[in-house]
């Protein structure tokens, strides 16, 4: 089973203190300001970490990736009794997990 990209998200009741936090955790600003309450660390070539103020999420994490080989990847997963519990498919072949 092939990665190609990761995103990986926490969702943060209260955004500013959460940013300012996860800036010292990086040692540096965020590589991307996506929004107000929404920011992105690129931490490898096709990693991304993402922060958005959300109270709703808060404390709940939650990832998106994208493989070549979906199906593959899936019933990989499955065999391990690993399905998340959602899918969504987005833009063509990609899904969102």
């Amino acid at each position: 089973m092939t990665i190609n990209h990761v995103f990986a998200g926490i969702a943060v009741a209260d955004y500013d203190p959460a940013l300012a936090w996860y800036m010292r955790f990086f040692g540096r600003s965020p590589d991307v300001i996506v929004t107000e309450n929404e920011s992105m660390w690129q931490v490898t070539d096709t990693g991304w970490i993402y922060v958005v103020g959300d109270p709703n999420r808060a404390g709940r994490p939650c990832s998106r990736s994208s493989w070549t080989t979906w199906r593959v990847m899936l019933l990989s997963l499955g065999n391990e009794g690993l399905l998340p519990e959602r899918s969504r498919r987005c833009q063509g072949s990609t899904e969102k997990r």
